[in-house]
């Protein structure tokens, strides 16, 4: 039994490539609250080899392990608090000198809160459906964090419209952490540009 419309898919279009290191965003794709993600994949082990998993939420527990015996990768991944599905969960580190594309991979299964779902690929097609930007948690007391979909540009700013920090190059998919034991209780502004399109997303700090 297949969970209806409930689906893992890793993205190659948002891949990161540093030096011969390629990871890979995993998300999972459910109508439901999403705590466990389980995936198995098989690979092209000529010019590649598997390097590792991380967690991208800052909340799962995350395990990854390639058994010698089947030369199968094997992730399995739980948290408490549910997966914001408009983002990455997990990230798969691949590490080699060949092009990752979807014939790379074969025998993949994928399970979401235990069940079987279907798993695969984004296509160039596809564009994925999310925020420009997300902050939690809201109300903030010393630590914000932040996700954006695209690469962007962030500013931070109060309700008078002052700056209190700018940051570039803040990567799509990947956790970025704010400082706010310096800011006075209140409501703020967080500002995400890319390009001509801009996002904002409204918090209080509260201490």
């Amino acid at each position: 039994f297949r969970a209806q419309g409930d689906r893992i898919v890793l993205d190659l279009n948002k891949a990161k490539k540093v030096g011969d290191q390629v990871t890979i965003p995993v998300y999972a794709e459910s109508n439901n609250a999403v705590h466990a993600i389980d995936i198995s994949f098989n690979y092209d082990h000529s010019g590649m080899q598997y390097s590792g998993v991380e967690d991208i939420t800052g909340n799962m527990m995350v395990l990854g392990h390639e058994s010698m015996d089947d030369a199968t990768v094997r992730v399995t991944s739980s948290t408490m608090q549910a997966v914001n599905t408009a983002f990455p969960a997990l990230a798969i580190r691949m590490q080699g000198t060949s092009e990752l594309n979807t014939s790379s991979f074969e025998g993949m299964t994928g399970f979401i809160n235990g069940e079987p779902v279907e798993i695969g690929f984004r296509s160039m097609e596809e564009s994925i459906q999310a925020p420009v930007l997300s902050v939690y948690p809201n109300p903030a007391k010393d630590l914000l964090q932040v996700f954006v979909s695209e690469d962007s540009r962030i500013e931070l700013v109060d309700l008078s419209g002052r700056m209190i920090l700018s940051m570039n190059n803040v990567m799509a998919g990947v956790r970025t952490e704010i400082q706010l034991d310096q800011l006075a209780d209140g409501m703020y502004v967080l500002k995400a540009m890319n390009g001509e399109s801009v996002s904002t997303a409204k918090f209080i700090v509260k201490k």
